[in-house]
């Protein structure tokens, strides 16, 4: 399996389509569900499923630790990435909230996902109008309702 790349965006790897990874968690720091998955460029992924009627997502699904009240695992991180990022500096004089970090992750399930054009109308749009760390604006992901996909393979916590 290698890397597919369309234009700025890559898939993780390539096995007949392109196939994404991503960690999924059933509920934020505030302990709300959450069953929405943030996934791949927007463009990329329909242009992939032009190119070869479909994309594949596999998901680790699971629990995580949101334990970073005194902020310490923050601290630790920034300065392992050499300080604060000017998106973060851009942040902090916004007065705009910091997002906990997750300190540990539980997997529960893996759900493999393929999403053809018929399954296309299920995918909502992600980060339409938000901005990177440099401040340029972000392009649109597609957003993965697990309450309206079915995977075409799942494996439990116990099977793992």
């Amino acid at each position: 399996m290698t890397e597919q790349r369309y234009g700025y965006a890559d898939f993780d790897a390539f096995a007949e389509i392109p196939w994404d990874f991503k960690a999924h968690i059933r509920q934020n720091p505030r302990g709300i569900q959450t069953h929405k998955v943030p996934g791949t460029d927007r463009r990329a992924t329909l242009q992939a499923i032009d190119d070869y009627g479909a994309v594949g997502f596999i998901l680790g699904i699971g629990t995580a630790t949101f334990n970073d009240e005194d902020r310490s695992f923050q601290l630790w991180h920034d300065e392992l990435k050499g300080g604060l990022s000017k998106y973060e500096e851009e942040r902090i004089s916004r007065r705009a909230p910091s997002r906990l970090r997750k300190t540990a992750f539980i997997l529960q399930e893996i759900w493999i996902i393929e999403i053809d054009k018929k399954l296309c109308e299920n995918l909502g749009t992600f980060m339409e109008g938000f901005r990177n760390k440099d401040g340029s604006p972000r392009k649109a992901k597609v957003m993965l309702d697990l309450n309206n996909i079915e995977p075409i393979y799942k494996i439990d916590y116990e099977q793992i």
